[in-house]
């Protein structure tokens, strides 16, 4: 498949001389779709039902965002294998991504982006325990009917014996067996004593109006949930690991009531202790689920027994007296600080992109991580900044950190005029183009969502063709939004990602902006500048960005500055000098 002859174009030879090369009025950036996002196959991500293998996740899928809600899957990109490298956290939770992967960061209480790399160098300075990732807020499950009550089967993983013909419960703590007779209530059940009358703890027996002789209703659901295990074998069942956040919480208290204490060597906080390193373990996820700070934190030799202390202010008693042991902190110091980045080999990376406006989501671990710089930069030339970003799918929220905020100010459609997106950036283009303004660059971000917007404006019922005939006209027509951006008084960035046409799958491709059918208008022809922005890794794990403008196998670019055929790690401020040199020459 030939290059289309639009991309080609060189306008520099029609110029009679070199004083007559302006500068850019409408540059258009792509590339593929969600790069430095990459997770190693079979990393799970959250989703509203569970953990899912990032490989097995399809665009449309949801996944659990940063505020523990879902957010919708816009993205997938295969890598291929590449270098990847094992992050740790403080709290001994652990991800393997690729050198590029991004990082939303707190470091000395301001926010920035950062790739894996950069971490990692920064680990070897005088920031490394600044860099801290942001915890999840406690997260939204679908849930699903519980057979025993959340509060009880913690009760009963503490301190219940369930293996066996009879289901018993020790407890001599009487306001928190009245909170498990609450418990159980729900259900019907209730709590009957049988303390022998020498034995100092108390027992208790949980019966049912419809329980038989040597029957019990219990006994049912424990086996359901395959929990007529031996102490050492205790785990906590998935569904209550993918409950509500109401019955996680309700679950987690009955666990600290039972086998809950506070810890004074660990400057009064709560603990769990397990004789059960599964039930251990379990632990100290619904705590990260719940956005609990906590870590595993010791484990003894001698009676191999588990602890999991609590790090953060969270109130994780109920019913029993050690509620007022615990330290009340007025200011939490537990951040999940990123610890080391570890070189982990090779291996296939899968990257994904979420509909929200800090582009986050919930990995292995309930880590918090992220999902174009170059557009961005336009803000450090003088002369580009103000600076003005239609920022149409919250794509820029992790990287504006990097940029004086001063000189960009940023308009989310999505969120200022939601069901009204395509009318709404309408009008405010043409009061751009019409009216006096501060902005000197104005950036779209990304344009594909322009086109879904048209193409859903322009759809009529039972005509195929209006919507791509309503984009022609009100995008690449002559009249159309491209054309009258080309005209503007200020300039334009267009932020597009690919689609690629032609090229079978062992074979070279490339990408092209064919908005209509063959024969149409391509949107190509518009700008001044056409440059194709990739991301690569070496075998060190060191990261590249590169600007191409000369058309390839691989892509379609288009110059008219003099700009070199490829740019590394370039800025806007490096394109602006180069024109700057050419106009010298």
């Amino acid at each position: 498949m030939a290059v289309a002859s639009e991309f080609e174009l060189d306008f520099s030879k029609h110029l009679s001389k070199t004083e007559d090369l302006s500068d850019p009025e409408l540059i258009m950036l792509y590339g593929p779709y969600g790069q430095g996002k990459g997770l190693i196959y079979g990393t799970s991500v959250e989703t509203p039902t569970g953990p899912l293998a990032v490989e097995k996740l399809a665009i449309g899928d949801e996944v659990i965002g940063s505020d523990g809600k879902p957010v919708q899957v816009y993205g997938i990109w295969d890598r291929g294998v590449l270098p990847v490298f094992e992050v740790i956290l403080s709290d001994g939770s652990s991800v393997t991504v690729d050198g590029e992967h991004l990082w939303t960061v707190s470091v000395k209480g301001r926010t920035q982006t950062l790739e894996t790399n950069e971490i990692a160098t920064r680990l070897s300075t005088k920031d490394a325990r600044s860099l801290s990732v942001p915890i999840v807020q406690p997260v939204q499950y679908v849930g699903s009917d519980l057979p025993i009550p959340p509060y009880a089967l913690g009760a009963l993983l503490s301190d219940g014996y369930l293996h066996g013909a009879a289901i018993q419960w020790t407890k001599n703590d009487q306001a928190v067996a009245d909170e498990m007779n609450n418990s159980l209530a729900t259900k019907g059940w209730f709590l009957r004593e049988n303390t022998r009358e020498s034995g100092t703890a108390r027992q208790w027996k949980i019966n049912h109006p419809d329980d038989k002789s040597n029957q019990s209703v219990i006994r049912p659901a424990v086996q359901t949930l395959n929990l007529d295990v031996s102490s050492r074998e205790k785990f906590i069942p998935q569904a209550y690991r993918l409950a509500s956040v109401a019955d996680r919480w309700e679950l987690l208290y009955g666990l600290f009531d039972g086998d809950g204490s506070v810890r004074t060597d660990r400057n009064n906080r709560p603990s769990y202790t397990s004789t059960s390193k599964q039930l251990s373990d379990d632990v100290l996820q619904l705590l990260w689920s719940l956005g609990v700070s906590a870590q595993q934190t010791s484990k003894s030799a001698a009676d191999e027994t588990w602890a999991v202390t609590v790090l953060s202010d969270h109130q994780v008693f109920k019913a029993c007296d050690h509620a007022d042991k615990v330290r009340v902190i007025t200011r939490s110091h537990h951040r999940r600080r990123i610890v080391s980045v570890t070189p982990a080999g090779e291996a296939p990376v899968r990257c994904i992109a979420v509909k929200s406006a800090d582009q986050l989501y919930v990995t292995k671990d309930y880590i918090v991580t992220h999902n174009t710089h170059l557009g961005l930069s336009a803000s450090e030339v003088e002369g580009l900044y103000p600076m003005l970003v239609i920022d149409n799918e919250g794509s820029t929220s992790g990287v504006l950190q990097n940029f004086d905020r001063s000189r960009i100010d940023v308009i989310r459609p999505k969120d200022k005029w939601p069901g009204k997106e395509w009318q709404a950036v309408n009008v405010l283009l043409d009061d751009l183009l019409s009216k006096t303004h501060k902005y000197k660059t104005v950036m779209i971000d990304p344009l594909n969502t322009m086109l879904e917007w048209a193409k859903e404006a322009g759809n009529k019922p039972g005509d195929g063709f209006a919507k791509w005939n309503f984009v022609h006209e009100n995008l690449t027509a002559h009249k159309g939004l491209i054309p009258r951006l080309k005209d503007a008084k200020f300039l334009v960035i267009l932020i597009v990602h690919e689609k690629k046409e032609g090229g079978e799958d062992d074979g070279p491709s490339f990408a092209e902006f064919r908005w209509q059918g063959q024969g149409t208008a391509l949107l190509g022809q518009y700008p001044d500048m056409i440059g194709y922005v990739t991301r690569d890794t070496n075998a060190a794990g060191v990261s590249t960005s590169t600007l191409s403008t000369a058309p390839n196998k691989r892509s379609n670019a288009k110059n008219r500055f003099g700009l070199p055929a490829k740019m590394v790690n370039p800025s806007m401020q490096a394109i602006y000098d180069h024109i700057s040199q050419t106009k010298e020459n």
